[in-house]
């Protein structure tokens, strides 16, 4: 399992297979998960040998993913914003008649 982890090659066939998926459902939830696992391969590609001698950098590879997935998705939010009707403010009580 860690020679899968220290393959950038996995990560980056793993970011255009959820890349494709997201291609086949309606949205962008999973875009941010292939771009944190592109850029995780990019990260194993440079940087590889250098974290192979922390004590845990299997762990550093998986809290990369998650805050580059996470910080994309919300960067892809921030630049698409939201679309008219998306978000509807209530103005009055929904539980009075």
């Amino acid at each position: 399992m860690t020679e899968l982890i220290f393959n950038p090659v996995a990560w980056l066939i793993a970011g255009v297979v959820i890349l494709a998926i997201e291609m086949l459902i309606s949205g962008f939830e999973l875009v941010g998960l292939s771009i944190g696992t592109l850029l995780t391969a990019l990260f194993i590609w440079r940087y590889g040998e250098f974290i192979a001698g922390f004590p845990y950098p299997e762990a550093m590879i998986l809290v990369f993913l998650a805050v580059t997935s996470v910080g994309s998705w919300f960067l892809i939010r921030a630049a698409l914003g939201l679309r008219r009707g998306q978000d509807k403010p209530i103005k009055h009580d929904i539980n009075e008649n």
